[in-house]
């Protein structure tokens, strides 16, 4: 296996994380999000607004299909990736499959802090966004629990080093 793929709710870190997790695994980082925006020349909620949310799955499907030609990468993936289509089951037949766990109200200030840069989650005052956010992850709970790998962050686990560590030792422990 030579794909981790990183798997969560939205602001959970999974972009974070994957590039700590990458440079300590010398490997490279990508993050399908920015790939979108990427190819096409908008950002994300630009194009859910311009597409609708159907078409941006089906585009991130594909761009989640490409990476099966990688070696030697960390996959963040998009908050609503792994519940589309059969997404969640691709990725564990493709690579090591993690799900970053961060509690409800971190996730909550995170999302509270940047909303207009969520497409779902813009305009929304912050009871809306806790609402709105349980509801997503009791939705998507069992997706995300298909992962081979469930890591509860810690909301005070501030070191990405460590977090890294842990994960590199996950990973060596499930090759071998």
């Amino acid at each position: 296996m030579n794909k981790i793929y990183l798997v969560g709710m939205p602001s959970s870190g999974k972009s974070t994380i994957a590039n700590q997790l990458a440079t300590s695994l010398g490997w490279q980082h990508i993050d399908l999000d920015t790939q979108l925006e990427q190819k096409f020349k908008q950002n994300i909620p630009q194009i859910f607004e311009n597409i609708g949310e159907e078409q941006f799955r089906i585009a991130e499907q594909l761009e989640l299909h490409a990476t099966s030609q990688l070696t030697n990468a960390v996959i963040s993936t998009g908050g609503g990736t792994a519940i589309f289509f059969d997404n969640m089951n691709w990725i564990n037949q493709n690579g090591l499959s993690i799900f970053i766990n961060t509690s409800i109200p971190e996730i909550c200030a995170r999302i509270a802090n940047n909303s207009s840069e969520r497409p779902h989650f813009k305009g929304l005052e912050p009871v809306q966004i806790e609402e709105k956010v349980n509801k997503m992850f009791e939705n998507r709970r069992s997706f995300y629990s298909l992962s081979k790998i469930v890591w509860n962050k810690g909301k005070f686990q501030k070191e990405l080093q460590l977090a890294a560590n842990q994960l590199i030792s996950l990973y060596c422990e499930m090759r071998f």
